[in-house]
């Protein structure tokens, strides 16, 4: 078996336990398979995959969701990693250097973010808005990965960024400096972003694509907030609420200074 091949069925098969989550007995058929699929995979040396098979021990019947998406993750950046080419991006060579950065006293907290390509534009929608550092938490990739520094555009060389296991232990951080926490969320009860007077300096919580923040995260805030939608979903993708949230502390950073 080719390797390639050997990432395409497990991310196929991880796909299909996701997809299958609701339903219990053929959710837990579809683990053990692929638990046995991994430890097949063990005795092909060829394949060079010891970093991938060795996620066959943390699987077994009573796996969360939280945690099969952390187990995902390694996969499918392997699986970006060998498929992508060049002629998948379309790199403008437009940009002008400006001559000074005019940087905010504002950073963003992203806590377990599973793409990293999102990684990348939030690197990007910082660096144009003068966000003056990026915390990396739990899975969420850093600038060494391939699709980051991609969709990054070389802005992740521009911002300096920290990395952190727990998400919580950042906070801790950033509040011992007496940094205000304020998490963006699709929490009802909230104010909408440009309802709220943001303090500096301050620290943007971004969540996971799928689950959010938890909520002991948005307890560890100062605030939470939410950007309104008008359609029948109710969040925007991470990179697109970001960027929308970051004009208006933008905004109003440039109206106080």
């Amino acid at each position: 078996m080719h390797r390639k091949r050997a990432i395409q069925l497990l991310l196929e098969q991880f796909n299909e336990i996701e997809l299958s989550w609701d339903d219990k007995e053929k959710r837990k058929r579809l683990i053990r398979e692929l638990n046995k699929y991994l430890t097949s995979l063990k005795d092909i040396t060829d394949l060079d995959l010891p970093h991938l098979t060795a996620l066959a021990k943390h699987i077994n019947t009573e796996i969360s969701l939280p945690h099969l998406y952390g187990l995902i993750v390694p996969i499918e950046r392997e699986h970006s990693r060998i498929n992508i080419t060049d002629d998948h991006f379309v790199v403008s060579t437009s940009d002008e250097p400006q001559n000074t950065t005019d940087t905010m006293p504002v950073s963003v907290v992203l806590d377990n973010l599973r793409s990293a390509f999102n990684v990348g534009g939030i690197f990007r929608s910082s660096e144009c808005l003068g966000i003056e550092a990026v915390h990396l938490c739990g899975y969420t990739a850093t600038p060494d990965n391939f699709k980051v520094s991609k969709s990054a555009l070389g802005t992740e060389k521009l911002i300096p960024w920290t990395q952190h296991r727990s998400t919580k232990d950042a906070l801790a951080q950033i509040k011992n400096n007496n940094i205000s926490i304020i998490a963006l969320e699709t929490a009802s009860d909230c104010p909408a972003h440009h309802q709220v007077e943001f303090t500096f300096p301050c620290a943007l919580l971004l969540g996971n694509e799928r689950f959010g923040l938890s909520q002991d995260l948005m307890k560890a805030a100062d605030h939470v907030i939410k950007i309104p939608t008008y359609g029948k979903k109710n969040s925007l993708n991470v990179v697109s609420a970001f960027t929308v949230c970051a004009y208006e502390i933008r905004k109003q950073w440039e109206r106080r200074r």
